[in-house]
């Protein structure tokens, strides 16, 4: 059965932060509602150039939309994709270094202001 962002967003609020696994399992799971967001922007107009589809997105934010009255607003969101992609791969890769708290915060501050600016993008649109 299909699912929402909404409802991705709404699962991963429930997953307990207690313990650095915990942390990590929900720091890779928020990132993917953003992911899933942007992914709305950018339907078909990816250029499918080097790396992977993350990468990939992230160069369709950042150099894709170079003028237009909101371009400036889906470089910010590229930027951001890509700071918050970083963090998950520490929390998904980077096993023998901490996962903190203050990592986490950041993660979720980059993901909410993402999810702000997909709304406003997406009402623009």
């Amino acid at each position: 059965m299909p699912v929402t962002i909404e409802e991705w967003k709404e699962h991963t609020h429930s997953l307990a932060t207690n313990t650095e696994i915990e942390t990590r399992c929900f720091a890779a799971r928020y990132y993917y509602v953003a992911y899933h967001s942007v992914t709305t922007l950018v339907d078909g107009l990816m250029d499918g150039g080097k790396g992977g589809i993350h990468e990939q997105l992230i160069h369709t934010l950042v150099n894709g939309f170079t003028s237009g009255p909101n371009s400036k607003e889906y470089k910010k969101v590229g930027y951001k994709l890509s700071a918050a992609k970083a963090l998950r791969a520490k929390a998904d890769y980077k096993l023998g270094t901490d996962f903190s708290e203050s990592d986490l915060e950041l993660l979720r501050n980059h993901v909410d202001a993402i999810i702000t600016s997909v709304e406003k993008l997406g009402k623009a649109a």
